[in-house]
Order: C-alpha cells, then structure tokens, then sequence
C-alpha cells in the first residue's frame, strides 16, 4: 500500500485485550478477528490512532517512534486491509471526516454506511453525485444544504418562483 494511503480504523472496531502480550482486532460479531502481539499497549495506542488524518507514512513514522517495527506495522495494516477491518481513504475523502466533534461524530455514524461489501469506501461516489432539487422552498433550502454538507458533489436548487416572506427558514 501507498504511504500516501490514509488508514482508518472505524472507531466502533473492538480492541481487546486477550493476554499480557496479545490484542485482538475485531472478531466478536462472528467474524475472525486479527490476534496482534506483543506490545498490546503501544499497538492499541496506535490503532486507536488511525483516524482517516494521518498518511500511512505518519503512522509508520509515528510507530517507530513508539518503538514499534515499521515493517510489522505496515504488514499489520495490510493485513488488517485484507480482512476489511481498515479502511483506507483518499484525500478527497478527508473532507468528509474534517476536524471538529460534529465532523468526527459524523463521520463515526458514516463509516459502515461508506464501505462496500467488500470494504472498499464509496465516500468517493458521493463526491461524483449531482443532485438537483427542484424549488427553493422550505423544505428544498436545508435540503440543499444538508446534502452539499453530507459530502454530495454538486448540488444545484432549481425554482423560477419567487422568494416571499412565508419562503424564509432559519438557515437560509
């Protein structure tokens, strides 16, 4: 993988802690879980870290800093790629999981929502949507803007009416 690749692991991605020196990635909705060791300190920290923000070559900066083996991180994120526990996003993706807590929070509830079946992030479909919305009513307006905030490519409202006083909604 890329170190221009920015790992994320969904913050709802259990960590548990199976002995004095092993961690278990996932695992306990039926799935196989990823056994990890040793260091379970130093690798949760890191993994709770892998927040979408951070290239892989951060992270694996960030590891040997930790005194982790870059090569077994990285092998360890690969890994976790494979099994679909990680997912990677692009930069344009980064948008859509901004700094901020309601941007965080967001981006939480998104996160099963944006992956395929087969784990690949269709954050990027929502980047290449249009959407028009026709009538710039009470409803259309926050529409709009809901949509344009949600991560939606292009939004246009369309209405040849005119705006009146009954028109105007907090917000716009």
């Amino acid at each position: 993988m890329s170190d221009t690749a920015h790992p994320l692991l969904p913050p709802g991605t259990p960590l548990l802690r199976r002995s004095a020196d092993a961690v278990q990635v996932g695992g306990v909705d039926g799935g196989d879980g990823v056994l990890v060791g040793p260091a379970p300190a130093a690798v949760t920290a890191l993994l709770r870290g892998l927040d979408g923000r951070r290239t892989q070559g951060a992270v694996l900066a960030d590891a040997a800093g930790a005194g982790l083996e870059p090569r077994s991180v990285a092998a360890l994120l690969d890994h976790l790629r494979v099994t679909g526990a990680l997912v990677d996003l692009d930069a344009a993706d980064l948008l859509a999981s901004d700094t901020g807590p309601a941007a965080a929070a967001r981006t939480a509830a998104e996160v099963a929502a944006a992956r395929d079946p087969d784990g690949a992030v269709r954050w990027s479909l929502r980047r290449r949507a249009s959407v028009v919305v026709e009538g710039a009513t009470r409803v259309g307006v926050p529409l709009a803007a809901l949509l344009a905030a949600s991560g939606v490519g292009r939004v246009s409202v369309r209405d040849d009416g005119v705006a009146t006083a009954g028109d105007a909604v907090a917000g716009g």
